[in-house]
């Protein structure tokens, strides 16, 4: 495991998946996501299907996770 100095970035953002990828001044690359899978963010899934179950009102979902500041899949997504 290499100890010197990174930079992170944000390589993608989709929804409530984030995906952050940091280099090191030598080279090495290190890459962390905010859920495991990258190719279904989870997350998204649960809180869509959480919202049905729930019969809350997809739009007042995502006025609340915006109001408090969190990543949430767009009304067009949901």
């Amino acid at each position: 495991m290499c100890l010197a100095p990174s930079v992170p970035r944000i390589e993608k953002i989709v929804g409530s998946l984030i995906v952050i990828v940091a280099k090191c001044l030598n080279g090495h690359l290190k890459t962390w996501m905010s859920q495991r899978d990258e190719t279904l963010p989870w997350g998204n899934m649960m809180c869509a299907t959480s919202t049905l179950f729930t019969g809350s009102n997809p739009a007042r979902v995502a006025s609340f996770f915006n109001h408090v500041g969190v990543l949430y899949m767009s009304l067009k997504t949901y």
